[in-house]
């Protein structure tokens, strides 16, 4: 099946170059489609070629949905398997967040059922959450948190608008399935059993609207904002060419020679600083660098801790499928662990918990102590402290 799957896929690649042209967004939602699909089948390498040229189409168009969804993709190909470069993954992570963040702000204003189908789709959350797990796994402390506050704000935003859909009027014909019952407050100590945190009252007063880049990522986005900037201009033109054909002035194809002159040039000092900062990535020393590079979010977090007093710590719970990871803010230090327990198991003790906890018949306890064992026990020695 998936060999008839890539059939297809590469048939229409090549109708697109064919018909639509080797620039157009069609082509890159197929090389997108291709690349997941030999991804996912060990051959990330073959991969590659493909996302790097989608990559090179999203800098020509301004469609929000292929400026995020590549980057996203190219976090997928080196977040794991046979390319894993956890520094390249958490760039282009970064730079699909932000682009999802411009997408969420421009959306603020559109319907709630609108926003509410964005922030509740599943290759959204993923990749928030994948990059939030990377920035912990490289011990990024601070960076994880700042996308884990963006996370949960997005959950907030979807506990909101799915009351404003609850409370909407029904109409004539019934309300809609997911209308007919109001949705639960997230539940937990600072978190939500569905995969992230939700904001907690200790946390910094301003939410941040977008991730936080390292010299070296801001190098490369700055070199990325550059091809961008000349590829819009380039497509501009091309399609004035196109439109035009013979009466296309000289000009102006002076103009579009310059253009493509200036993308290659900005395109290969991208690579070459792309591959500089690959190089770092299992370099200890750097690791202890980018560690300590980006601190402002855990700082802010401390400094509302030393202001609240009586030794106030938060404790920040990150669920994913297998774990979940924790992380305890003091107001002298920031401690990770991780809780072995996986997301099924922790969901239902949350619901037999409340279940019991609801029926005076029944004994809460045996579940409040596994919780305790899972969300609680992990961190209770530095807690004692």
């Amino acid at each position: 099946k998936s060999r008839d799957a890539e059939d297809l896929i590469r048939q229409a690649l090549d109708n697109d170059k064919k018909y639509l042209g080797p620039n157009h967004p069609s082509v890159a939602v197929d090389e997108m489609a291709l690349a997941k699909l030999l991804r996912t089948t060990g051959r990330e390498p073959d991969a590659l070629p493909l996302l790097q040229d989608a990559y090179r189409i999203s800098h020509l168009t301004d469609l929000q949905g292929i400026r995020w969804r590549v980057p996203g993709e190219l976090m997928e190909l080196y977040a794991s398997g046979k390319l894993a470069n956890p520094v390249l993954a958490i760039f282009y992570g970064k730079e699909a967040i932000n682009g999802l963040q411009s997408v969420r702000g421009n959306l603020s204003h559109s319907s709630s059922g609108t926003l509410q189908s964005f922030i509740s789709a599943k290759e959204v959350k993923t990749i928030y959450t994948t990059l939030a797990q990377l920035l912990l796994a490289d011990s990024r402390i601070s960076e994880a948190q700042q996308v884990l506050a963006l996370v949960s704000e997005q959950e907030m935003d979807r506990f909101i608008q799915s009351s404003l859909l609850a409370d909407a009027p029904s109409t004539a014909s019934g309300p809609s399935p997911e209308t007919k019952s109001r949705p639960e407050t997230p539940s937990g100590s600072g978190s939500t059993s569905n995969g992230g945190t939700r904001r907690n009252s200790l946390a910094p007063a301003q939410a941040p609207t977008e991730v936080t880049l390292s010299k070296s990522e801001r190098e490369l986005a700055d070199l990325n904002a550059k091809q961008v900037e000349y590829g819009q201009e380039y497509d501009r033109l091309k399609k004035l060419q196109q439109a035009q054909g013979g009466d296309f002035s000289a000009s102006d194809q002076a103009k579009l020679n310059d253009l493509q002159a200036k993308m290659e040039d900005y395109q290969s000092k991208f690579q070459a600083a792309q591959a500089r900062i690959a190089k770092s990535s299992k370099d200890p020393v750097a690791r202890q660098l980018r560690s300590q590079e980006i601190s402002g979010f855990t700082t802010e977090f401390q400094g509302t801790l030393k202001n609240v007093g009586h030794d106030a710590v938060v404790a920040e719970y990150f669920i994913t499928d297998n774990d979940v990871e924790i992380i305890l803010t003091t107001p002298s230090a920031v401690i990770t662990t991780t809780s072995p327990i996986k997301a099924a198991k922790l969901n239902q003790l949350i619901r037999d918990f409340r279940k019991n906890l609801s029926d005076p018949n029944q004994n809460p306890l045996p579940q409040s102590q596994q919780l305790y064992t899972a969300l609680i026990a992990p961190i209770s020695g530095a807690l004692e402290k």
